[in-house]
């Protein structure tokens, strides 16, 4: 599947980050699927959104990690409850609600803490 995606967005810029294909694609939301990362564009207007970026992009390389400890048990054991978690409204709203972090629920928040380690970079706030 991270291929496929790849291919579709094969026009936008791409890196090589610790082992992982890194795609600069539009918006702001982040995807890893196997060895493929997708994350917002690289140029910011400001140092917080350029902090921003770097931070998803740790936090995406988390699940990369993930996926390559769990293997195929990834999309089951990670990827569909975080696409679950990040897409419906329901888990919006009470995020919102009970104001929850979107990094709090456990797929998240492994996937940043692994990012965190392995990269060294310790100032994500969840």
């Amino acid at each position: 599947m991270g291929l496929a995606v790849f291919l579709k967005h094969i026009k936008y810029p791409h890196h090589i980050f610790r082992g992982s294909v890194v795609t600069y694609w539009e918006g702001d939301t982040g995807l890893s699927l196997g060895l493929f990362i997708f994350t917002g564009p690289r140029d910011a207007s400001s140092q917080t959104e350029i902090r921003k970026r770097e931070m998803l992009l740790v936090h995406e390389y988390g699940h990369f990690v993930q996926s390559l400890i769990l293997g195929p048990l990834y999309l089951i054991i990670i990827g569909i409850p975080s696409v679950i978690w990040a897409n419906i409204r329901f888990f919006e709203r009470m995020r919102n609600r009970k104001g929850r972090s979107y990094y709090s629920f456990y797929t998240e928040k492994w996937a940043s803490s692994l990012g965190m380690k392995i990269t060294k970079e310790d100032t994500f706030t969840a």
